[in-house]
């Protein structure tokens, strides 16, 4: 398996951008469009629940067990 490179300047820059938006409880608009926009520039296939929850799928190169990652996008306090 190869090792994957995370490019850590990007994740740097993306942190910021998230935490720059507020996003109380119920509020969450603009941060779900934020990565909305960020998931459309980099071609990942996404749709918005009912509730306002993003779902992506990225495929997988190999038939190893599917993992997920899940996330919230409020703030508190």
């Amino acid at each position: 398996m190869t090792k994957l490179e995370i490019d850590t300047d990007y994740l740097r820059t993306q942190l910021q951008q998230l935490l720059d938006i507020a996003s109380p409880t119920g509020f969450t608009d603009n941060v779900v469009r934020e990565v909305c926009d960020e998931l459309s520039r980099l071609g990942v296939d996404f749709e918005l629940t009912r509730r306002g929850a993003i779902r992506a799928r990225m495929p997988g190169v190999d038939k190893q067990p599917a993992r997920a990652f899940v996330s919230h996008l409020d703030t508190l306090g």
